[in-house]
C-alpha cells in the first residue's frame, strides 16, 4: 500500500514533458486519475517513463510530511525496508 493513488502518481509532470516534448501535460496531484489527465499516453505505456526521471524528481515526488511534522520519503524507506530483509 502506498500514500498515492497508483504508481504513476510517482512520476514527475516534467519528466513527461521533457520525454514526450510535450508542454500540455497538467501538474497533477497525489489522487489524480494521471491515465484519464494525460489520455493521449497509453496507461500500459505511462510506468516506462520512470526510467528517465532524474534522483531530484524522484525525491521530490515521494516526499510527504509524517505527522511529527518531519519531511519523510517513501520510496526511499520501502527500499531500505525492503533491504534490511536481506
Amino acid at each position: 500500500m502506498t500514500r498515492k493513488r497508483e504508481v504513476e502518481n510517482y512520476l514527475h509532470p516534467e519528466t513527461l514533458r521533457r520525454v514526450t516534448g510535450r508542454s500540455d501535460i497538467p501538474d497533477f496531484g497525489d489522487f489524480d486519475d494521471v491515465a484519464q489527465l494525460i489520455p493521449w499516453i497509453p496507461k500500459k505505456d505511462l510506468t516506462g517513463f520512470f526510467k528517465w526521471m532524474t534522483v531530484d524528481e524522484i525525491m521530490e515526488r515521494d516526499r510527504y510530511i509524517d505527522d511529527a511534522g518531519n519531511e519523510r520519503h517513501e520510496l526511499v524507506e520501502m527500499i531500505q525496508d525492503f533491504l534490511s530483509l536481506c
